[in-house]
This record gives structure tokens, sequence and C-alpha cells, in this order.
């Protein structure tokens, strides 16, 4: 885990390339970042941008498409990247219907045997908020929370919890739109992340 001073570029690749050696092709990995993000129009690449990184000098910034190529080498067979910074929905595809209710059990057996490389953002090519949700979060982080503690089901995807406690919660508080989908070029196949939730 790498908080704050830590996360500079050189240590989230560092630990990104060491999940390469350190889980097995049978793994779940979850990424979490919040930080700051930035499309640079002039090279059209999106960047996240780690503690070190300044705003005119772009040697230090994290292009996503870096983040990606580590991901395809990961062996986890369930990767997700959840991403609340601006721009962030950059690394992903347009959204497509993942599953219908009543196919729902057959559909969790599915996903948990494909390998998947999703993305959950907190909006598209676009800024985003960093405060104004509950708590003292950002919206995006309020609602992911809150849907966390909230969902009924012992088993759920990743994209369950988008549809039913993200999308509509942070588009209708603020101006920017969350997004989920699988990230391009980095070997997704069907797969969904699945939550189990934890019995006391």
């Amino acid at each position: 885990m790498l908080l704050d001073a830590q996360a500079d570029r050189a240590h989230i690749m560092t630990v990104l390339s060491s999940y390469r050696r350190t889980l097995s092709p049978d793994a779940n990995l979850l990424v979490y970042y919040a930080g700051h993000g930035l499309h640079d129009r002039e090279s059209d690449k999106v960047y996240w941008l780690p503690v070190d990184a300044e705003p005119d000098n772009s040697a230090n910034w994290l292009q996503t498409d870096d983040i990606t190529s580590e991901i395809r080498a990961i062996p986890a067979r369930h990767v997700l990247i959840v991403a609340d910074s601006c721009y962030s929905g950059g690394m992903t595809r347009d959204a497509q219907a993942l599953f219908t209710p009543t196919e729902r059990s057959r559909f969790l057996e599915k996903v948990a045997s494909a390998k998947s490389r999703d993305l959950l953002s907190s909006g598209g090519d676009e800024p985003v908020a960093d405060a104004g949700g509950a708590g003292g979060h950002s919206v995006f982080a309020a609602a992911l929370l809150r849907g966390l503690d909230q969902m009924d089901l012992d088993r759920f995807t990743a994209a369950e919890l988008f549809s039913n406690y993200i999308r509509v919660i942070v588009a209708g508080n603020s101006d920017q739109t969350p997004e989920y989908n699988f990230i391009r070029n980095s070997g997704h196949d069907a797969g969904d992340f699945i939550f189990v939730r934890r019995t006391p």
C-alpha cells in the first residue's frame, strides 16, 4: 500500500511490477488511485499525476498506457482499478450491458472464471470534484463506500456496484459522469471483479 508521500511515479510502477512475481493466476487485485489526473491534449494521452509530478514537466507523469501494460502482465485473474481522479475514464472503451438479472447466478460463475481488467472511474474525460460527498470524501468515494456498505448480496460484481450505487448518485450530484468498463489493450476476457462479503 502506498500512502501520500510514498506514491511517487517510481514507487507506483515498482509496486505494480512486483505483482507480476507475487500474485498467482487465481488472485484478485484491487488498485485504488485517488489523486490528480490530466489529459494532455497535445499528445492526446491521459496521465495520473503522482506526488512528484510537476505541472509543466511530464518527466514524472504516469501515462495510463504504462499502467495498462503492467496490468496486462499481472497473472491475477481479476484486476479492478478504481480511479478517483480527473480524466480517469480515458482508459476504457464504450460501456456495454453485462447481464440480465434472471441469469445472474450463471453469469457470476462465468465472470469468475474469465480474466478481467476493469476500470471504475470517478469521471470520464473531464475534471472531477475532490470533495462534496459525505464524511469529507469526494462525491465518488462517498458513493463507492455507501454501495459497499449497503449492497445486500453476499457476492456481487463491480458492475452491479456501479449500476446500483455509483452511476446515478455521482452524476446526479455533481458535474462528472462516472464510468465502468474494461481497460482497452489490457488482456481483458469477459470476466468481472467479484466482491465477496465477509461473514462476521
